[in-house]
């Protein structure tokens, strides 16, 4: 994208539609680039196990307590990025409805996964 374009829309008041451009730009990269990947021979996609992701949690807290002994900057700005998370996490998980029911729907194609 052309950095003289992006500046002109932000200074003529384009905030909303250069964020809709960007966004729909780089979904586009990731998703083609995801598809390449996933095709390739040999390659495969898996999710992060939840213990795995449980582990770093917990390794996140003690590096967190650590980092807030002596810091008093670092747990301010640790404090003001969990309440956002709380805000918008809590959020998306009461308003964004899960899209595999629809993606099940539209894109399952054999009866028995679509049961799922």
């Amino acid at each position: 994208m052309d950095a003289n374009l992006v500046l002109s829309w932000m200074e003529h008041g384009g905030g909303k539609a250069l964020y809709d451009e960007l966004y729909a730009r780089v979904l586009h990269l990731n998703v083609t680039g995801y598809a390449k990947l996933r095709n390739k021979p040999g390659t495969r996609s898996l999710k992060t196990p939840r213990e795995v992701l449980r582990a770093r949690l917990k390794a996140w807290n003690a590096l967190v307590a650590r980092g807030s002994l002596d810091n008093p900057y670092f747990e301010r700005v640790l404090n003001s990025q969990r309440a956002w998370a709380r805000r918008t996490v809590g959020w998306a998980l009461d308003t964004i409805v899960d899209p595999r029911i629809a993606c099940d729907h539209w894109f399952v194609s054999t009866p028995a996964a679509a049961k799922k």
